[in-house]
């Protein structure tokens, strides 16, 4: 067994700059791709006010309608939300010829696929999709909501727009660490904590 080391907030911090300073190289790249590609979505380097024109530098909607026609694409083939677009399996293929196991996976499955489609998933992951087409990567959070009445009270889906994170990642290439940088009023923190 592996012993962890607890980080402190100032370790924590430190590795945040860093990682901060690495990723400001693309934030320029980010900004144009926004401006051109998806003008309505956060901007990285550019401070807006709000209700103002994010257009000025679109000749045509030629862009905005290739990144909406392959997200609805993506989405409409990898994930759609009214069919079964995942299973689940064993590692140890003996264990996928036993019938109760094969039933127990399709229930779990099945309930899984409810919880998708009781959630948020479908509108976050469109938002994972264009961002994943535009800026060639993407976050996304999942958490579960409270229990309602002591049982699951659901899951809940939120994908972080490009500049508001920075992620890291282990000598196989999988990222280990995410950090990113947030506002909450007064009101919206005593309701999360």
């Amino acid at each position: 067994r592996m012993a962890t080391k607890k980080a402190n907030a100032k370790e924590l911090l430190q590795r945040h700059e860093i990682m901060l300073q690495e990723r400001t190289a693309w934030d320029n790249v980010w900004q144009e791709l926004v401006d051109y590609f998806v003008p309505n979505k956060a901007s990285v380097t550019t401070a807006r006010q709000p209700g103002t024109k994010r257009t000025e530098k679109l000749f045509d909607s030629t862009a905005l309608d290739a990144v909406q026609r392959l997200t609805a694409s993506m989405q409409g083939n990898l994930t759609p939300p009214p069919t079964k677009w995942f299973y689940l399996k064993m590692r140890n293929t003996e264990l996928n010829e036993d019938h109760e196991v094969v039933d127990w996976l399709e229930e779990c499955a099945t309930r899984m696929r409810l919880a998708f489609n009781q959630s948020n998933l479908s509108s976050e992951i469109a938002q994972l999709y264009a961002d994943l087409i535009v800026f060639g990567t993407g976050f996304m959070l999942e958490e579960e909501k409270k229990p309602v009445r002591g049982k699951f009270g659901g899951l809940r889906f939120k994908t972080f727009a490009t500049g508001t994170y920075c992620i890291e990642e282990d000598h196989e290439g999988l990222v280990d660490t995410a950090f990113r940088v947030f506002t909450l009023s007064a009101r919206a923190a005593h309701q999360k904590w």
